[in-house]
């Protein structure tokens, strides 16, 4: 059996001319059937068809009831954030502002909201609503990143692309770091009609001051040992990271939760694709998935989209709920 088997690779190995390595080929005929930012960029996909028309009262549901809206905290999707007939997807509560860090202002705010953080969680204290402090919930610092979708150059080598914007979300708020703005010194206006990645000018000595501040604020935050840094499988974040515009924030990351390790504790002895991925795990725990259809947007043009911003905030914002909802059901499962 084992020589049959290896003859009907050598015949199909010697089908292929070029005489590529059967596993080489093999895994990127795989790749090619995946949508991913650290994987292959797919052509661009068909237009959504038109939506279509309104459900007539009699079949909108059980007794002509018509389905139940989402939360109020739960916005509809931006415009460009979905297709067209696309259904309810979880987005960015209402009372938590987005803020796109890409001026010495924004950093600025950026700055003191972490800043904060870290002296919350030295603490362990949170403020009540008439601002007095008092007990409150762990404090959390969700984190993601989003960088241009790699594809292969005419040499059949993968092209890197460093991080474009990551996204850091508390419980209160939600930043998107523009770095290609802060740390390049990329047009956020999106005037060069290159992606900002591709250009070579080199950074200005305003971006190389702001990248400094930029810096020492990640810094800060990631070495805090009272603040739980939130990731999912964020492993391959921090390394892309690392390797970009001369960050070394990153570098030491204390108490660091990979939310996916934990969501495998909590709903143990489930099947794993039930929850595998950010969207089937948000609709596993919080009931609503989220929209994916801008994972693979060009990241590395400028400027940014509303649906684009909205997006990366949900990202890293949605894992502080997710960190809530799992960790009970992660400590009965250890019981």
């Amino acid at each position: 059996a084992a020589r049959a088997r290896a003859g009907v690779w050598q015949r199909r190995a010697a089908r292929w001319s070029d005489g590529a390595d059967v596993v080489d080929r093999i895994r990127e005929t795989r790749q090619a059937t995946f949508a991913c930012a650290e994987y292959e960029l797919l052509p661009p996909a068909p237009a959504p068809p038109p939506p279509s028309p309104p459900m007539p009262l009699a079949a909108a549901g059980p007794e002509g009831r018509a389905p139940a809206s989402p939360p109020k905290d739960r916005l509809p999707a931006p415009r460009d954030a979905a297709p067209a007939g696309a259904g309810t997807f979880m987005s960015m509560p209402s009372d938590v502002p987005v803020t796109v860090v890409d001026s010495p202002e924004t950093l600025d705010l950026l700055e003191r909201a972490l800043l904060r953080e870290v002296a919350l969680a030295s603490t362990n204290t949170a403020v009540r609503g008439d601002g007095a402090p008092g007990p409150g919930p762990v404090r959390v610092l969700g984190l993601d990143v989003e960088w241009q979708p790699e594809r292969r150059n005419d040499q059949g080598e993968r092209v890197f692309h460093p991080a474009s914007t990551v996204q850091l979300a508390t419980r209160e708020h939600a930043f998107v770091v523009d770095l290609l703005v802060l740390c390049a010194g990329a047009d956020p206006a999106g005037a060069s009609p290159q992606p900002a990645e591709q250009r070579e000018a080199a950074p200005t000595e305003t971006a190389s001051r702001l990248a400094r501040r930029l810096d020492a604020v990640f810094a800060a935050a990631m070495t805090a040992p009272g603040l739980l840094k939130l990731c999912l499988g964020g492993w391959s974040d921090l390394s892309r990271l690392r390797q970009s515009h001369g960050l070394r924030g990153f570098d030491r990351v204390e108490r660091a939760v990979d939310v996916a390790s934990l969501a495998r504790e909590a709903l143990r002895g489930e099947r794993r694709q039930s929850y595998d991925g950010l969207s089937r795990l948000a609709n596993r725990t919080l009931g609503l998935p989220l929209d994916k259809a801008l994972q693979c947007s060009s990241w590395g043009a400028r400027p940014l989209t509303p649906g684009m911003v909205q997006y990366a905030a949900l990202d890293a914002y949605c894992l502080v709920p997710l960190l809530d909802a799992l960790l009970p059901r992660a400590a009965a499962a250890s019981l």
